[in-house]
């Protein structure tokens, strides 16, 4: 997890999970042990380390990023990044974070 993404982290597994991400990959990202994510986990991994860094996406992983998504994936994976860092800075602002249990 990230400073001040805390509580999209907590509110969001129950769906990834529903959604079809696999618990293994959940597990990684959530413990920064994320060398070994398989694909194509690893190809939206190298794009959010440059999203989340405010960092050109460079053109090669552009290209690779719609080859495996298309143009579309590649714009929606870079505006969901933002969507995500914009409200983390807004429950970080208002030290929102993760409810008791």
């Amino acid at each position: 997890m990230r400073p001040g993404a805390d509580f999209e982290w907590h509110d969001h597994i129950e769906h990834a999970l529903a959604a079809g991400l696999p618990r293994a990959v959940i597990d990684a990202i959530g413990s920064g042990k994320t060398d070994a994510l398989p694909q194509p986990y690893a190809l939206l991994h190298e794009v959010l380390a440059k999203t989340k860094t405010w960092q050109t996406i460079p053109d090669e992983l552009q290209a690779r990023v719609a080859a495996e998504w298309g143009t579309e994936g590649l714009v929606e994976i870079v505006v969901v990044s933002g969507f995500y860092q914009m409200f983390a800075a807004i429950n970080q602002g208002f030290g929102i974070g993760v409810p008791p249990p």
